[in-house]
């Protein structure tokens, strides 16, 4: 999923909705992301107001990360 999957999610969320995703370390890392953008777009929508990070914690393999974030 490109990280436009990110937006295209939050829209599909009615105001106060969660969503709660998985992602590979790897893709959230600038440098080993393969050019998906997912922490500047996940970036993007925190700083716009869009949406608030409930939590993020370590996947249960080591190399993925389960994070939640609210609509405002």
């Amino acid at each position: 999923m490109p990280s436009q999957g990110l937006s295209d999610m939050v829209k599909a969320l009615k105001q106060g909705g969660v969503a709660v995703f998985s992602i590979n370390e790897k893709m959230l890392d600038p440098e080993t992301d393969k050019g998906t953008g997912y922490t500047k777009a996940i970036k993007k929508l925190v700083d716009d107001g869009t949406w608030q990070e409930v939590s993020s914690t370590e996947g249960s393999d080591g190399r993925s990360r389960v994070m939640i974030f609210q609509k405002l």
